[in-house]
């Protein structure tokens, strides 16, 4: 009987052995997989927000700044990737909008945002020999934003476009900047298009005021177009120069007759009010020629005319300027009495085609130069809303996020 105990322990002993073995076999397995588990959950929270962050700032596929956005989010995240790597990244913008294009979840209304990221991980039993992972080992996530567009949200977009002499020169990192322009234009009218033909209960529009010394506009008691001034002197009559900033401001919204005309000059460009007639626009634009200087708030207050004739729930006014103006202190001094405060106000008091209520939004593109040096314009607007173009493809891509996400809902994840 004793011998026979002696031998069962004998047995249990090696059987312990034997598990024991198995046990520290399978420990780091078991240890770096429930770590990249956890990484694994930490990256898949990091792809959804990079999805949704990714769709607000609403650049093309693959574009650096997406990029590195989403790189960001990963690292803070998953902080502890293997020091010898950097994330892989992919980010995707399709427009599901496009005839013959296949979102998820037969998703028609607006972009899809898609986000891929892997990390490389260091294993905490980096000898094969033991088992575990191997050395490192990768860990993958993937991630979607769509962004609505329903037909709720259409826009009205006013521009306030300088087209001084200036404009025939080059971006400092670019091609001509009149040239940019028209091509923006184009695209812009090409993106609204596409929100247009949803059949929305009210049309996206997209109207222009291009301006010099003075824009082009037809007077209210005639047809003929002409080289118009929005100063008015302090007895209320039209002064080329040196406006009486209250009357100005007080009157800015009333449309002026012909004796506020300098010349009957049109040959070059003229205002283009708001319309859902897109292609006639583009080409209407695309034939205007830049001449003289540049005083913007002759610009500012001609696209503010056009902007309140605008029936949807979304309005902009959009300065773009590439230097500083002739009439300079004549700006300021209508900054500082109000004329961007009351262009928003009285353009909020509206409502919309469906009785919402109407938001307003200014802002200002220095193109090819900082626009921080021109302080009536950056008081006009708040330091907020400018921005400085330098390259090409910088003026479409901001004006597209600003008609894309203007007061409205950035997306959510599906």
């Amino acid at each position: 009987m004793s011998n026979s105990r002696k031998k069962q322990k004998g047995i249990a002993s090696i059987i312990f052995v034997l598990m024991l073995a198995g046990m520290v076999a399978l420990f780091p397995l078991a240890t770096d997989a429930a770590h990249a588990l956890q990484t694994r959950a930490l990256l898949d929270d990091a792809s959804e927000v990079a999805s949704i962050a990714v769709a607000a700032l609403n650049e093309p596929t693959n574009s650096q700044d997406s990029i590195s956005l989403v790189t960001n989010y990963v690292d803070a995240y998953v902080p502890d990737q293997s020091p010898q790597s950097v994330p892989s990244v992919t980010v995707s913008r399709t427009n599901c909008q496009t005839k013959g294009v296949s979102c998820l979840a037969k998703f028609k209304s607006g972009y899809q945002y898609g986000v891929q990221v892997m990390v490389k991980e260091d294993s905490w039993f980096g000898n094969p020999k033991i088992g575990g992972f191997g050395r490192s080992y990768d860990v993958s996530s993937a991630a979607v934003s769509q962004k609505v567009m329903t037909s709720s949200s259409p826009v009205d977009v006013s521009l306030a476009t300088d087209f001084s002499s200036s404009m025939q020169s080059k971006l400092p990192h670019g091609s001509v900047k009149i040239d940019v322009l028209k091509n923006t234009v184009s695209k812009i009218v090409d993106h609204l298009k596409i929100a247009n033909s949803n059949h929305p209960p009210s049309l996206s529009t997209l109207g222009a005021a291009p301006y010099g010394a003075f824009t082009h506009t037809t007077p209210s008691d005639s047809k003929t177009i002409c080289e118009l001034t929005q100063a008015k002197s302090k007895s209320g009559t039209a002064t080329v120069w040196n406006p009486d900033i209250q009357t100005t401001i007080r009157d800015m919204f009333k449309l002026k007759d012909k004796s506020y005309c300098n010349t009957n000059e049109s040959r070059w460009y003229h205002d283009i009010p708001l319309t859902s007639e897109l292609d006639k626009f583009v080409a209407t634009f695309s034939k205007f020629s830049p001449v003289g200087s540049t005083v913007s708030w002759n610009g500012i207050i001609r696209a503010a005319q056009l902007l309140i004739k605008g029936h949807n729930p979304r309005r902009l006014l959009i300065i773009i300027s590439d230097g500083q103006d002739y009439g300079y202190k004549d700006t300021q001094k209508l900054v500082n009495h109000g004329l961007c405060k009351n262009i928003r106000d009285k353009i909020n008091s509206q409502k919309a085609f469906d009785g919402r209520k109407v938001t307003t939004g200014i802002f200002f593109v220095g193109f090819g130069y900082d626009p921080n040096l021109n302080a009536p314009l950056v008081d006009c607007v708040g330091k907020d809303h400018i921005f400085e173009v330098t390259k090409d493809e910088q003026l479409w891509k901001y004006i597209d996020s600003l008609v894309d996400n203007f007061a409205e809902e950035t997306g959510h994840l599906r």
